[in-house]
């Protein structure tokens, strides 16, 4: 068991420093300079998510990988070769919230595989550690799809680019964040 609950970890691992590279390219990708250094951590942050997957023995297919990669592949290559480079950046944020998305998934779905009833009428538990690594991979993962909608949205001039504020933001945040979080101290114990 405890050989399972290392491998577990380390995927988890695996998925959580995929969220933290995804959203420092996405920070990066605000600045010009760079931008190239952005591309380079999503990139690695993509890379990390892969081998995370391919890891799991529980969730995955290779058969449905392939059909992911060939149906991305079909999908992704026309449109990248279809967008001017003036417009690449908010293709990159755009494309970079599929990714993200995809992580949370990822952590979602993990989180409900290690909570079914097997065919004994037992719910596996998971440790803790699994549990703080799926819960910070959900919460990156949907900061990220988040940020990453908004960086295209400022880009391809949706919404607007200045700051979006109202009365009560400061306390509005503080109680998000402090909920997420709170809700996360519930999922670990």
């Amino acid at each position: 068991m405890s050989e399972l609950t290392s491998r577990d970890l380390i995927i988890q691992a695996t998925y959580f420093v995929a969220s933290i590279l995804f959203i420092l390219g996405l920070r990066s990708l605000t600045k010009p300079t760079q931008a190239r250094l952005g591309m380079q951590q999503a990139a690695f942050g993509m890379l990390f998510a892969v081998i995370g997957t391919l890891l799991n023995a529980h969730i995955l297919s290779y058969q449905w990988i392939m059909i992911g990669l060939i149906v991305g592949t079909i999908i992704g290559y026309p449109m990248a070769m279809k967008v001017a480079m003036t417009s690449m950046p908010q293709f990159v944020a755009f494309s970079h919230a599929f990714g993200a998305i995809a992580a949370t998934i990822v952590g979602v779905v993990e989180y409900r595989h290690m909570h079914t009833i097997d065919a004994m009428g037992n719910m596996p538990g998971m440790s803790r550690g699994v549990a703080a690594a799926i819960g910070f991979e959900v919460l990156f993962g949907a900061l990220t799809v988040t940020g990453s909608f908004m960086a295209f949205g400022k880009l391809q001039e949706l919404i607007t680019g200045r700051p979006i504020t109202f009365r009560g933001q400061n306390a509005f945040n503080i109680t998000l964040i402090a909920a997420a979080f709170v809700s996360l101290g519930v999922l670990i114990y």
